[in-house]
């Protein structure tokens, strides 16, 4: 049985790269920036929802949904901290609250660096 603070990191990514690339898909086809921010807020509020244990008012597309069962509230911030670049750069502002609900459960990614010594 899956712990419920345990994430799924290949989830995780899958989620991400199927949001980017709906939103790319649609920057593609439309010119209207307008339109697409409304689209990419939309998406995050329904993550922020999700997260939070709401029944989110959006309905995203078909291949964008997802299930509540499945998806835990560390799962749904971590999709939430990947994507929130790739949202920004399209007019989205970050949720300050969801921001300090990252911090508080997830913790840091760390990086692997090497130390080099001269000899």
């Amino acid at each position: 049985m899956k712990k419920y603070n345990e994430v799924d990191v290949k989830k995780v990514e899958i989620g991400a790269l199927l949001y980017i690339d709906n939103w790319d898909t649609m920057c593609a086809f439309s010119q209207d920036l307008e339109t697409v921010g409304w689209h990419v807020t939309n998406c995050m509020t329904y993550i922020t929802q999700l997260s939070e244990g709401l029944t989110p008012v959006y309905s995203p597309p078909p291949d964008l949904r997802l299930d509540p069962v499945d998806w835990n509230e560390p799962e749904l911030l971590s999709l939430y901290r990947d994507i929130v670049l790739a949202a920004a750069k399209r007019g989205y502002e970050p949720d300050p609250g969801m921001i300090t609900r990252m911090k508080a459960v997830l913790k840091p990614k760390r990086i692997a660096m090497r130390r080099y010594v001269r000899p």
